[in-house]
């Protein structure tokens, strides 16, 4: 079983690092929030035997695909969590994208954001793809073109709950902030 390496803050606000094993990078997060701590940096401890000279990475064809995938199930309604199961399946059973796929529905159902189950995995996601998700993420109001006065009130005068509104384009689908 993999070692992580963590840095975290414990109940009084101190700094903790250490060294703990486990399955997966969420089953050790899930361990030392188990343990009251906040977990603020994880990586795979590697040994000077288990020194990789090039880490494995997922293809950007598979990206791409899993994208896209990702995008229709979104679009028709489908829960986060149900749409990765879904394609999770489709995946070979020894595919790298398959195993970052678990982690990813197990760090969801234990309350983790989708920006942070995809940070979580850089050898699938590069860095601007957690940004385009994070950005995503915090989007809570959609407003087509015509109900642009609507939309400024809205984000001109907050209620609770409102981070970010987004005009929609009526034909091409584009949005403006």
């Amino acid at each position: 079983m993999p070692k992580y390496k963590y840095t975290a803050t414990d109940a009084a606000g101190a700094q903790v690092t250490g060294v703990l094993e486990g399955a997966t990078p969420t089953a050790v997060g899930l361990a030392l929030m188990d343990r009251d701590l906040a977990v603020s940096a994880l990586s795979e401890h590697r040994g000077i035997m288990q020194f990789e000279i090039t880490k494995k990475r997922v293809p950007r064809k598979e990206l791409m695909q899993f994208s896209r995938q990702l995008a229709v199930f979104l679009r028709s309604g489908i829960p986060v969590i149900d749409a990765l199961e879904v394609i999770q399946e489709e995946l070979p059973k020894k595919s790298l994208f398959r195993d970052v796929l678990q982690d990813m529905i197990e760090g969801l159902r234990a309350g983790s954001t989708l920006t942070a189950v995809v940070r979580a995995h850089p050898e699938a996601f590069p860095n601007f793809y957690a940004g385009v998700i994070n950005a995503a993420e915090l989007v809570t109001h959609r407003f087509p073109l015509e109900d642009a006065p609507h939309a400024l009130e809205v984000a001109s005068h907050p209620a609770p709950g409102v981070l970010k509104v987004v005009l929609q384009g009526v034909r091409t689908g584009l949005t403006a902030r």
